[in-house]
């Protein structure tokens, strides 16, 4: 069985199985399908993006795309293959950076004599 992710709009990340071995995307009802290379991988997305669903939280290194509702990630190869895509699979390509403005301070602003 192959592994495929589906990404709730709140963050989590569900492993689902299939018995597909090739990814046909007519099987799934999702209105736009994105094509993404990244880091010598073919990744496959299924997305809706309906006005009325809430942003979905998910960030994705590959895209900026703003995406409403759950979507469905894929991995596969040239010729459409599905390749298992676990969630340690795809968190290993995340960088989780902190945002610089975090930590933008200076020592100064601990100075509790003023």
């Amino acid at each position: 069985m192959k592994i495929y992710l589906e990404c709730s709009v709140d963050g989590d990340i569900v492993e689902v199985k299939t018995k597909d071995k090739l990814l046909e995307v007519t099987n799934y009802e999702y209105e736009f399908i994105e094509p993404i290379y990244y880091h010598k991988y073919n990744f496959v997305l299924l997305y809706n993006n309906k006005e009325d669903q809430k942003e979905n939280i998910t960030k994705l290194p590959f895209t900026e795309k703003k995406i409403n509702g759950k979507f469905l990630l894929f991995l596969a190869d040239s010729n459409n293959n599905i390749k298992s895509l676990s969630e340690n699979k795809l968190l290993a390509l995340i960088n989780i950076q902190k945002n610089d403005n975090d930590n933008d301070y200076s020592s100064d602003d601990f100075n509790l004599s003023d």
